[in-house]
């Protein structure tokens, strides 16, 4: 199913759809009247952007979505961290096991 929507999403409807629309059947046909030629050209363009979107940017952006909730993870669980070693560090005074307590956290 996944190859014919690529097939008829992304070949088919740009190069017969928008192919039939573009200036050249336009300036091919000046002895006609064209009235909403430019309006309909700019929303068959507008389609196809959405289709895009729909058919593949919305799973990037939910990839980048769970990526941005990782790092927003990963730098919370740093500044527990960092607050732990904050608390470990005044609460505690400074001779050479508790620097080496330290530098052992830190690593």
């Amino acid at each position: 199913m996944r190859p014919l929507m690529f097939f008829l999403r992304i070949y088919w409807f740009p190069l017969k759809v928008l192919h039939s629309t573009t200036w050249g059947v336009y300036l091919t046909h000046l002895g006609r009247e064209a009235y909403f030629f430019l309006l309909f050209n700019a929303l068959l363009w507008t389609l196809f952007a959405m289709h895009l979107y729909w058919s593949y940017c919305y799973h990037i952006s939910l990839l980048l979505l769970l990526l941005l909730l990782l790092l927003l993870l990963l730098l919370l669980l740093l500044l527990l961290r960092l607050l732990l070693l904050l608390d470990f560090f005044l609460s505690h005074p400074l001779d050479e096991s508790s620097l080496r307590v330290i530098f052992t956290l830190i690593v």
